[in-house]
């Protein structure tokens, strides 16, 4: 619980340029649905501001792959992947006091704000929007890998990463890193040229870089 429906269209297609080059590609578009009744707590002296929540997520994904051998012992891999996580379910405010609590006798602040009569609300009151989850990414990877002699391997890669993170529409950004960029490489060298006895030695890099707000935590 609560019940929910989920439907997706998906495609997927390739192209093949040589014996020893391709493309594939794929693509999907999602949409999840979730709008059952709300479990009404007795607690809320102002009601709710909706009856469901009428959720709804739209998914979006696409992906290609590029690989290719120019030659005997060479291999070339490029890839490409995006995933749009677009949560567009409506914000509200929902104003209500802790479960199994009673109206405290003390009465709140807000009662004015809100153009209520005066012990309307008690001070141990809540007040919040919900707050729709958003994410992004956006990365690419590359990677080749040469033969440079017999049972020798020489292997390099690179990522780029980027990811958004967010809750638009509600009253602050949820996401304490609402956006991060990397970039990480890898160099390695394998070889196996003595019969059972395989080595390696790789070196890896990665940098990040992150879109800090430190206003999130007051979400």
């Amino acid at each position: 619980a609560p019940s929910n429906e989920f439907h997706q269209f998906s495609a997927v297609g390739g192209w093949r340029f040589s014996p020893t080059t391709k493309l594939v590609v794929n693509a999907a578009y999602a949409r999840n649905t979730q709008n059952d009744s709300f479990l009404v707590n007795p607690q809320l002296p102002l009601g709710l501001p909706v009856d469901s929540l009428d959720g709804l997520v739209v998914t979006k994904s696409f992906n290609a792959k590029f690989s290719s051998r120019p030659f005997a012992g060479f291999n070339i891999d490029a890839s490409y992947k995006y995933d749009d996580h677009d949560n567009r379910t409506a914000v509200h405010t929902y104003i209500f006091q802790d479960a199994n609590e009673a109206r405290a006798a003390a009465a709140s602040a807000f009662n004015a704000v809100l153009g209520l009569a005066p012990n309307t609300l008690g001070s141990n009151i809540n007040i919040y929007a919900n707050r729709p989850y958003s994410k992004k990414l956006n990365q690419f990877d590359a990677a080749a890998d040469y033969a440079i002699a017999t049972g020798q391997v020489l292997k390099a890669s690179y990522q780029y990463q980027q990811i958004e993170r967010g809750c638009p529409g509600s009253w602050i950004n949820c996401a304490d890193a609402p956006k991060t960029r990397e970039h990480s490489g890898l160099l390695e060298w394998r070889t196996s040229a003595i019969e059972n006895l395989g080595t390696s030695l790789s070196y890896g890099y990665g940098h990040r870089t992150v879109n800090y707000d430190e206003n999130a935590f007051l979400a």
